[in-house]
Formats: C-alpha cells, sequence, structure tokens
C-alpha cells in the first residue's frame, strides 16, 4: 500500500509508515552494487592462463598431471592443446610447445632463444610373440633391424607424427638397408602412432614406437616388447617458447627446468610404468631409467 499523503488519509491508516525516501536510497545502492558488480565480473573472472602444445595423447595427459604444481607457485593456469599432424601450434593459439625434439627440429622455425630439453623417453622395438627374426632380449637395436631384414620379417615402418619414423630411416641407413625397395617384407603405414600399432598388430609385424604410445594402449593385439634400452632409441623432449612476449609461457618454460618440475616429471606414471627421466646438466642430458 501506498503511504498516506492527505489528512484523512493518515487518520484512517496511522499504522503505515512512510518509506519512501529509503526505498529509493535503497535503490540507488542495489543499482551501484550491479554495476559494480557487472563492470568487474569479467576482470575478475580472468585467470592468467598458459597454452601448451602437445601432439595428441599422454603428452596432454603429462600436461595436466604437472599444471597443480605450476599453479600452486605461480598462481598460472596450464592447459594442454593437442595439436594436429603438422605440429602447428597457430591453430590451437599454443604460447608455448613441448615435443619431441626430432619433431621440432623438423617443424618449427627457431626464435631467439633455443628449445629447452626437460625430460627423456625413449623408443622400443615392439612385434609378435611368434616372431621370426629372434630378436627378442636384444640390447642393440641395429643388430636387431639386420636380423629382421635377413630373416625377411614382416615390419611396418613407424608413424612420422612423434619423429620415430625419421629415426628409423636413420637406423636402416646406418647399416646399409634401403628399405624403399623391400616391398615383399617392408609394410608402409599411414596415421598416428596407435593406428600404426594397430596396423602392426593385425600384420604380426616389427615396428618401432614411443614407449608411452605403447603404455597408454589396453588392446596391443598380440603385441610384446622385444628390444628396449639402447641408448639410441632414447627420445629427447624439448619445451620451445612461441610467444616469447607472454609472461605466462615465460613463466611455464622456466618452471619445467625447476626442481618441483623434474620432481613432478619422475614421478608421472602411466598405467603403472614411469615414463620419462628428467633431464639433469647444463646440456640437459640425463640417464634413463626405469622404477
Amino acid at each position: 500500500m501506498a503511504a498516506p499523503r492527505t489528512k484523512t488519509e493518515r487518520a484512517c491508516y496511522p499504522d503505515v509508515k512512510v518509506m519512501a525516501v529509503p526505498m529509493r536510497r535503497s535503490s540507488v545502492l542495489l543499482s551501484m552494487a550491479v554495476l559494480l558488480w557487472v563492470g568487474l565480473g569479467p576482470v575478475m573472472a580472468q585467470e592468467r592462463a598458459v597454452t601448451v602444445g602437445v601432439p595428441a595423447g599422454p603428452l596432454a595427459g603429462l600436461v595436466q598431471a604437472l599444471a597443480p604444481a605450476f599453479h600452486a607457485e605461480t598462481g598460472i593456469a596450464a592447459r594442454a592443446a593437442p595439436m594436429g599432424g603438422d605440429a602447428n601450434p597457430t591453430g590451437v593459439g599454443a604460447q608455448a610447445i613441448l615435443l619431441p625434439k626430432r619433431v621440432l627440429e623438423r617443424t618449427q622455425p627457431l626464435g631467439r632463444e633455443e628449445p629447452r630439453i626437460i625430460f627423456h623417453g625413449d623408443v622400443i622395438l615392439v612385434g609378435s610373440r611368434a616372431e621370426r627374426a629372434r630378436v627378442r632380449g636384444l640390447k642393440d637395436i641395429k643388430t636387431a633391424l639386420r636380423w629382421i631384414a635377413a630373416a625377411r620379417g614382416t615390419y611396418m615402418s613407424s608413424s612420422p607424427a612423434l619423429g620415430v619414423r625419421e629415426l628409423e630411416l636413420a637406423l636402416w641407413d646406418s647399416i646399409g638397408i634401403n628399405v624403399q625397395v623391400r616391398s615383399t617384407w617392408y609394410v608402409e603405414s599411414r596415421g598416428d602412432e596407435p593406428s600404426v600399432l594397430r596396423e602392426a598388430g593385425l600384420w604380426g609385424a616389427y615396428v618401432l614406437i614411443e614407449r608411452m604410445t605403447w603404455a597408454a594402449q589396453t588392446d596391443r593385439r598380440g603385441l610384446e616388447i622385444l628390444v628396449e634400452g639402447d641408448p639410441a632409441l632414447r627420445t629427447a623432449y624439448a619445451s620451445h617458447l612461441v610467444r616469447e612476449d607472454s609472461p605466462e609461457a615465460r613463466a611455464w618454460h622456466d618452471w619445467l627446468a625447476s626442481e618441483s618440475a623434474r620432481a613432478a616429471i619422475a614421478g608421472f606414471r602411466l598405467n603403472g610404468v614411469r615414463m620419462f627421466t628428467p633431464a639433469t646438466g647444463a646440456d640437459g642430458d640425463g640417464s634413463q631409467s626405469r622404477t
């Protein structure tokens, strides 16, 4: 009910209080509060963040595993952005990238700063349990490849997605074998590492593959690890700044070399298997070990 205005109205409704002025003041204050919230909301919602470009697969899981520790120390959120086969960071808005050094050298023009080696993984040779070349247990990958070629064991070419294709061709070349003309036992494949691994399972073929790709598979189609541990099969993973002017990307890039980052990388496991060995020393070197 409106406040009584005439003498007669005040006599009839003595309990009605005049609230017009306080209500107007409250409305003004409420409107100011709403405008302030609307104006500051986007600013308060903006969180400092860095987008890290990675190949699709387990490396995205590593970035997600490192993100809480990075945020706790810097207040910056980190998210992984899987890149396509061309490893183009601009397509996913990446400010920094984390890639095998082989891929980085092939696809990315270097900026003012050299990529920083952060950790090492390794490549393994897998094949069927009934493998005909009898290479199981060898520690020398070149000897294993010679035996496979001599036995004409079915061999699947590696995927270029993580740079293993380049490594494989270099190994064949080093032992004087041209696989481009070995069509009867050498099978050309296409696609990323998981698809190549599935195809190798269908053929019962040998194939070189990153250990992290192998560890992520639940259906290995009768394949098993045959050769591992050769230093020639190590993979260096490097961080590279795409946006050198981004303070968030710089913080991520520098944090990856810290003790807390190394501890988190060493503790990262995929299906119970330790994946990576943090780089140590000025040159980013570090021995490969498994626990």
